[in-house]
């Protein structure tokens, strides 16, 4: 028997293009993964915050007949450094030479606090993953996640609790 790895793609990298949602589902099913791992896919509405970061690409640029294991490698090239998961999340450190969007494939979902040099930042709902906008230079971001509704459970749950001892 041999085992091989295959190449995947890192969980953070940078993206120097993007994709309308709508262009996007204008491409065929099986090609959409080359025109994911060439650009970030964004709503019509969010364009504006990602103009200064990246460039935008229709399907007519995008080159289908790339081998997947070679957009990988791009992908790995431009991944985000020292990532290291913990029990809320993870962290990693950006260090790019400009502002810069970078995807990363975590669901997007409420519950998420996400910080850059420990200040909050906004993401953007990418098809459904998470894309930050990172300023030039070195960074440290951190995702946590915290259950929606968790410490409101856990107050009711306390209170609720002192109220039956008493």
């Amino acid at each position: 028997m041999v085992i091989t790895e295959r190449p995947a793609c890192p969980i953070g990298f940078k993206v120097n293009f993007y994709i309308l949602k709508d262009d996007l589902m204008d491409i065929k099913k099986k090609k959409r993964g080359i025109a994911l791992l060439n650009a970030a896919v964004i709503e019509k509405k969010d364009e504006n915050l990602v103009v200064s970061a990246a460039e935008k690409i229709t399907k007519k640029e995008i080159d289908f007949d790339e081998d997947i294991i070679h957009a990988i490698n791009r992908a790995e090239e431009q991944r985000v450094l020292d990532f290291e998961k913990n029990s809320t999340g993870f962290k990693c450190v950006s260090d790019y030479d400009e502002e810069s969007l970078v995807y990363f494939s975590v669901p997007e979902e409420k519950g998420w606090i996400v910080t850059i040099d420990g200040e909050n930042t906004e993401f953007i709902n990418s098809g459904g993953m998470i894309l930050l906008k990172v300023p030039a230079g070195k960074h440290n971001i951190d995702f946590t996640f915290v259950t929606p509704g968790f410490r409101e459970g856990r107050n009711i749950s306390i209170i609720s609790f002192a109220i039956f001892i008493i």
